[in-house]
């Protein structure tokens, strides 16, 4: 008895010590490289001023912007500097909830203790705490909602699933495209529900859940009807609309056949006179498509990429395949946007195919577990969530799959740490 709690001791200060080196490395990190740039910044930030003014920003959901006006309001000029600290105190918040249900699933905290520092130095190292982006507190959420369901499915206690529903909700304001986790979480509410039906357990948390998950549908569903009110298109933002305009612009598919109406197939062949009918630069699609919206509408150029798509659709599909394969190699794992770091960062990242690799293995093993007896539903949302990130990351964006994975950085971080622990169980295991 009296060992068992040295070890736990001795867990308890290993991540209290990662806590207070995260806290002061990522602080030292902020102070020598500063808020690095994005461009995607300033649309957080011109949103802030649509919201102050009553007005559905085109760009962004409300969540982040109203968080930068509360900066503005505190710090004034200054806000970015508050933005940073806050995203930082909130990500050194996560550690211990990360060590926690990691040492759950892994049952050597050895194992887990060192996952905890892996997951601490990779957002470090990665300065994503710094940037001015939803993703610098997605991920955060990302660890707090697993944190929450693990307590959920281990504890059943109403407290738990009321955290869990607020979590998804915050994390779906903050960021449309995590609009899967509430699904996710609506199926295992289901299943708690099921699983308290036939073991005699309470349930209200599961049914708590369940209201949870409905209410976050429909506060998004009553936000899409504002946003369609004002702009025409069915859809929380615009981002969806420029992503795919992109995509389809660099493999040639935006053809005056796809217009809507005779003036956009006008500005539609002037483009491709002008810059070809393949696009293979970010700045080019920028000045097409915003030229177009001012000219005409969102709902018309919206119109004018789905009809491109839907015309096109063998060659849309082949580009996601194409996407998908080669991303596994394009892209890297971690990866930052900071010049001075990403040195550093090379001979420790993974092409993301590795991850790939990762979360299929994690699949299997899964699996096998449903072999042998009842899975972990714990297990099954964590690669639920992960998957939804980057199936999210792949088909419904342009580029920057590296940044775009980020909230779910911990999770693959558990995932390679699961598999290391079963990796070493069979080495030892007599068979």
């Amino acid at each position: 008895m009296k060992t068992s709690r040295n070890k736990l001791s001795r867990s308890t200060i290993s991540v209290i010590v990662i806590m207070i080196a995260a806290a002061i490395a990522a602080t030292l990190s902020a102070i020598r490289y500063g808020i690095p740039f994005s461009p995607d910044t300033w649309t957080y930030v011109d949103a802030f001023d649509s919201l102050r003014n009553g007005v559905i920003d085109m760009w962004r959901t409300p969540l982040y912007p109203a968080i930068i006006g509360l900066c503005k309001a505190v710090a004034g000029d200054g806000f970015g500097g508050l933005i940073v600290a806050l995203q930082i105190a909130v990500f050194v918040a996560t550690i211990p909830l990360f060590y926690k249900f990691s040492s759950g699933i892994i049952s050597r905290k050895g194992i887990a203790v060192v996952a905890t520092a892996v997951y601490a130095a990779i957002v470090v190292e990665s300065g994503f705490c710094q940037f001015i982006l939803s993703e610098s507190l997605a991920g955060s959420l990302t660890v707090i909602i697993i944190y929450f369901a693990d307590r959920f499915i281990r504890k059943r206690r109403v407290g738990d699933a009321v955290a869990l529903s607020i979590a998804a909700l915050l994390i779906v304001a903050l960021r449309p495209a995590q609009a899967y986790i509430p699904a996710i979480l609506a199926v295992l509410a289901i299943a708690m529900i099921f699983k308290s039906l036939r073991n005699g357990y309470a349930k209200l948390p599961a049914i708590i859940l369940a209201v949870g998950t409905c209410i976050i549908a429909l506060s998004t569903a009553v936000y899409a009807y504002a946003f369609k009110a004002r702009y025409g298109v069915e859809s929380v933002t615009c981002v969806g609309t420029f992503n795919n305009y992109y995509t389809a612009r660099f493999g040639g598919l935006i053809t005056p056949d796809a217009a809507c109406d005779d003036e956009i197939k006008a500005d539609i062949e002037r483009n491709i006179a002008t810059n070809g009918i393949r696009v293979n630069s970010d700045k080019v699609c920028w000045t097409e498509i915003t030229d177009l919206i001012d000219r005409h509408s969102l709902l018309q150029v919206d119109e004018t990429v789905k009809a491109a798509i839907a015309a096109n659709r063998t060659e849309w599909y082949d580009m996601m395949a194409k996407r998908a394969l080669t991303s596994g190699i394009d892209y890297r794992f971690p990866a930052t946007w900071i010049p001075q770091i990403q040195p550093r960062l090379n001979p420790i990242s993974l092409p993301i195919g590795v991850v790939y690799l990762a979360i299929i293995a994690f699949a299997v093993i899964i699996i096998l577990d449903l072999r042998k007896s009842r899975p972990s539903l714990l297990n099954l949302v964590i690669l639920a969530i992960v998957t939804g990130n980057f199936a999210m990351a792949i088909f419904a964006a342009k580029d920057d799959l590296d940044r775009l994975v980020f909230p779910s950085a911990s999770l693959i971080i558990l995932i390679i740490s699961i598999i290391i622990f079963r990796l070493i169980s069979l080495t030892k295991r007599d068979y």
